[in-house]
């Protein structure tokens, strides 16, 4: 299996957001000093229609220049080479929750590989390990209800897209591995999506390129379209059949965004605005025939 991808210039990639390109672009520009903060990290899809299962509003997300990506479906485990942080994002709730999930390791190299085995089952991390690091992770939340970030407990922090807290995303995956045979818990290579701990590790692997010398020149990872997981993700209710998926960091120069969308649909109107017209036209030319066949009739 490759390590990882390379994908062209030019590239469509897509993406289901309300915001107009104009106020991404603004925004993913913001902190222009600190290339790994969250604002500038975009996940997208090669696939249109996938896109487009999430809402409406979709936006194109075109590659200005060749990018290499690291396969987060790689077998071995992603090298990590940090010494510290010094990102005033990851001070305080992500570091927190980052030791909570390493099992106390106060280790940035050892934290970040931990994070890493739990989210993509590389290495030695199969289902069994994955579901256990659940399990502490759960045990670990009771006893912290006395630290809290904006009014909530570490339990209480929301961590996925449509706003379930960090306890309830946790209890959800264990529920699920509880349910695992043997057989599932020995898989390995099986995808956890949590996003909160996703926007962690693709910090954690932008700050491995962009802080040591031991870089890959990678722009983000890719899962590959059509990857299944025993790992089932629920997203507002419906269940993510493909996790496939792309997501970049620093991305304020790899990428332009387009709405292509609403030039589509405009295209769309004015072809079948024409079609209308056609067939009004074609109408009306019958209607002069049969009026002049039925005179020549009458004359003759």
């Amino acid at each position: 299996m490759n390590t990882t991808i390379i994908y062209d210039r030019g590239t469509k990639l897509y993406k289901t957001v309300s915001f107009p390109c104009a106020s991404i672009k603004s925004f993913i520009n913001s902190f222009p000093t600190q290339p790994c903060r969250t604002n500038k990290m975009l996940w997208l899809t090669e696939d249109k229609n996938r896109a487009l299962s999430y809402g409406s509003e979709l936006k194109i997300f075109k590659l200005k220049y060749d990018i290499e990506l690291w396969n987060l479906m790689n077998p071995d485990l992603h090298d990590f080479f940090i010494e510290k942080i010094e990102d005033e994002e990851f001070a305080g709730l992500r570091n927190k929750i980052l030791r909570v999930v390493s099992e106390g390791s106060s280790n940035i190299k050892v934290q970040s590989i931990n994070l890493y085995g739990l989210l993509t089952g590389s290495g030695s991390y199969n289902v069994k390990k994955q579901l256990s690091i659940l399990k502490t992770i759960h045990s670990k939340l009771d006893t912290l209800n006395d630290i809290f970030f904006d009014g909530k407990t570490i339990a209480q922090v929301m961590i996925t897209p449509d706003n379930k807290s960090f306890e309830d995303t946790i209890n959800e995956y264990i529920e699920i591995g509880n349910e695992f045979s043997e057989e599932e818990k020995n898989l390995q290579n099986q995808r956890l999506s949590i996003y909160g701990l996703d926007q962690l590790l693709l910090k954690l692997m932008c700050f491995n390129e962009k802080t040591t010398s031991m870089s890959k020149n990678i722009k983000g990872w890719y899962v590959p379209s059509g990857t299944q997981t025993v790992w089932t993700e629920f997203v507002n209710g419906k269940q993510v059949s493909d996790m496939g998926e792309i997501a970049l960091f620093d991305c304020g120069d790899l990428i332009e965004c387009h709405e292509e969308t609403d030039k589509a649909m405009l295209r769309k109107k004015r072809k079948s605005k024409k079609r209308k017209s056609k067939k009004r036209k074609s109408k009306k030319r019958k209607s002069k025939k049969r009026k002049s066949k039925s005179k020549k009739l009458i004359k003759y």
